[in-house]
């Protein structure tokens, strides 16, 4: 009975706990309390498992064994709805490198607490904005890009508003520098898996969990600082041809890697190829349960 007593408690005290994490994911964006929400759900369900198959008499196993059966199969069912999710964006419109086009509304930026404190900051140490950009499919917005430059440090950064100026809890930013070689510098805290190929003549690094703009910049200028770079050039080009560039650049290259089908397999195969599709279920879970991205420098 003691026992008994104690796997309730253990299951709803995993059961608040994931509630909370939830919620406090959703209303503060904050990919930390995402990852935390995600841990605590997958052993709630290990938990909720072996306490029911346990309880209702349906196996004379201990606890712990069903309890790691249940753990187990719901890393089962997360891998096969991811591998279905993926199968079905493989076989969608929705653009993997979107096209973008000038946002004619260019004073729209989020009202918001977090987005003005983030406007601010950029103020603040000298950041001048560039361009705003949008990048949709039909009608639908699928990001906002306000691209804001620092003359001094040859900085340029683009905060990333995914679906839309609205979505003010899914705000990004990445940092782009180019040395003497044109050698692209980029560091960025992108919650998403990309699981694509990047040009050689690119250094990129992925901070998830580092959603201070602050850190993330200090990081960004630790990494110009390590480069040994005699030189930092302006970036000539507007950001608008340059993301467009980009654009053609990577669907080209990732092509030729094998990420991409053939022109003559997409119809039976998809857009993404098998190796593709692994590459992105792998950053995903990285990215999902312990906020790593994969290395792509």
């Amino acid at each position: 009975m003691i026992a008994s007593v104690s796997l309730q408690i253990i299951v709803l005290v995993l059961a608040f706990a994931t509630l909370g994490f939830t919620w406090g994911a959703r209303r503060s964006g904050s990919p930390l309390l995402a990852v935390c929400s995600r841990w605590s759900r997958w052993f709630f369900t290990g938990a909720f498992g072996g306490y029911l198959l346990s309880e209702t008499g349906w196996t004379t196993y201990p606890f712990w064994v069903t309890a790691s059966v249940s753990f187990l199969g719901w890393f089962l069912v997360e891998t096969i709805y991811n591998w279905v999710v993926i199968s079905a964006i493989s076989r969608s419109d929705l653009p993997f490198f979107p096209r973008f086009e000038l946002n004619q509304r260019t004073g729209q930026w989020p009202k918001d607490e977090r987005s003005i404190q983030l406007r601010d900051w950029l103020r603040a140490n000298g950041f001048k904005k560039h361009q705003s950009l949008l990048a949709r499919m039909d009608e639908q917005i699928l990001m906002h890009v306000f691209v804001y430059e620092h003359p001094e440090s040859f900085v340029r950064v683009h905060i990333i508003f995914l679906g839309g100026v609205g979505m003010n809890n899914a705000i990004s930013c990445a940092f782009h520098s180019l040395d003497e070689r044109k050698h692209r510098w980029v560091t960025d805290n992108l919650f998403l898996p990309y699981g694509g190929f990047y040009p050689e003549s690119w250094s990129v690094e992925r901070r998830p969990l580092m959603q201070s703009v602050e850190q993330l910049y200090q990081r960004h200028l630790q990494r110009m600082d390590a480069a040994l770079s005699d030189q930092w050039l302006p970036f000539e080009q507007d950001a608008l041809e340059v993301l467009n560039a980009d654009r053609a650049l990577l669907e080209k290259l990732n092509r030729e890697m094998g990420f991409f089908s053939s022109e003559a397999d997409m119809e039976d195969k998809g857009r993404i190829t098998a190796a593709g599709r692994h590459r992105i279920w792998q950053e995903l879970w990285t990215i999902s349960y312990f906020g790593r991205a994969r290395r792509y420098s």
